[in-house]
């Protein structure tokens, strides 16, 4: 009908404000109305005929008491009413009829002697000021946005958990539970509509009640590392086994003893995953320390053990035996030997390698357990630019090297 529009959901109709194009065409204020609009003068003035245009003077009002306007009829001064309204009983009134904006009703306009007397459509329930119409719950949910609930006095409006009602009574809002301090996380907030999450710092998640942090054991997953993993408060680390080298954050890779300084190899460096080991050229063998190289057709000298007595004798066929006496119990590499003393032999008839002894070593002398072997690292500085070194001192050094 003239003076509404067709609400946004398209089931309702609702008031459109003529005062908003123009002031309604108004020459001094515009008063909107439910379906329709007034036009009002300033003081000292009143409307003409048209309703809209105001003239200077209130004749009819001040003394005649007319609401819209007067005009002479033979030798008498009567009122009378504009388009759309009708002239009460008093003579003096004006009321709105049904014919002007539908006589401020919202839905259903009824024409009576006393004016009009406004009614919804089929749903609607008819507001205390009698003229608007609000909808039932079951028409388009009430207009709530969430929960709808029939009153006597309209639908009432609510909100689930983790929202607030809006001040327009219809919609509902998003409760900001971690600016409100009502999360109760053990580290960050992150707010969602309807409700929040705990966020976790990296390295940790979320426990059974969603609210604490706890660590994540990364080293529980086989993938996380190549060799070891140490976990740690929020995060790991990855450890390489012996002769490899950390890249990255979580590999390993093998290190090339052989490319510094050849390994230590005194001849040859073959480099392997993990390891190394020093080859001698034709010729010679490698020592018992692994490193240095002798001639082939010599025995390496050997040196006593802690606590431990070496002798040695030289035999018919140009070789040597040497026997070793412990006063406690000897180990060798496999664990205790459970003897006190060994005889060892070393010649051509052997090919230059001591016989009953594991990789050219002395077994150790211990009383009670096997004694740890020890390997250690010499660094030596020469002040001089050149020096002279003697053979004997070179195979003193070997034999300490050992």
């Amino acid at each position: 009908k003239p003076g509404f529009v067709l609400a946004p959901d398209h089931k309702d109709c609702v008031d459109k404000n003529e005062c908003f194009e123009s002031k309604g065409g108004c020459s001094h204020q515009c008063v909107n109305t439910l379906g329709s609009f007034e036009c009002r003068c300033n003081h000292g003035y009143s409307l003409d005929t048209s309703g809209k245009r105001c003239v200077y003077g209130q004749y009819c009002k001040t003394r005649h008491q007319c609401d819209h306007g007067c005009k002479t009829v033979g030798n008498k001064v009567e009122c009378y009413c504009r388009d759309g309204y009708f002239l009460h009983g008093d003579g003096k009134r004006c009321l709105r009829s049904c014919l002007h904006g539908n006589g401020g009703c919202q839905h259903v306009c009824n024409q009576t002697v006393n004016g009009p007397v406004c009614s919804c459509a089929p749903r609607y329930i008819l507001n205390a000021d009698k003229q608007t119409c609000t909808a039932s719950c079951t028409v388009n949910n009430g207009g709530c946005e969430r929960k709808c609930e029939d009153t006597p006095t309209g639908p009432l409006c609510s909100c689930p958990p983790g929202y607030k009602l809006h001040q327009d009574g219809r919609s509902c809002l998003d409760v900001d539970e971690c600016a409100h301090k009502l999360d109760g996380c053990s580290h960050r907030c992150e707010n969602v509509r309807g409700g929040y999450e705990c966020v976790c710092p990296s390295g940790y998640k979320v426990g059974m009640d969603d609210k604490t942090c706890i660590d994540i054991d990364e080293c529980r997953l086989n993938t996380t590392c190549d060799h070891t993993c140490e976990n740690s408060p929020g995060s790991y680390l990855c450890h390489c086994r012996q002769g490899f080298q950390k890249y990255g954050l979580t590999h390993c890779g093998d290190v090339d003893e052989c490319a510094v300084r050849n390994g230590g190899c005194a001849h040859g460096c073959a480099n392997s995953v993990g390891s190394y080991r020093c080859t001698c050229r034709p010729g010679y063998k490698l020592h018992s320390n692994k490193h240095e190289c002798v001639e082939s057709n010599q025995c390496t000298s050997l040196a006593s053990t802690h606590t431990s007595v070496l002798s040695c004798t030289s035999t018919t066929s140009g070789g040597q035996q040497c026997q070793l006496q412990c006063p406690g119990r000897l180990w060798g590499p496999q664990g205790l030997l459970n003897i006190s003393s060994l005889t060892t032999v070393c010649g051509r008839s052997t090919g230059y390698n001591w016989t009953r002894l594991d990789n050219g070593e002395l077994p150790l002398c211990s009383e009670t357990v096997r004694a740890p072997h020890v390997s250690r690292k010499a660094r030596f500085v020469f002040v001089h630019e050149t020096c002279d070194v003697s053979r004997g001192a070179v195979e003193e050094m070997r034999q300490n090297l050992t």
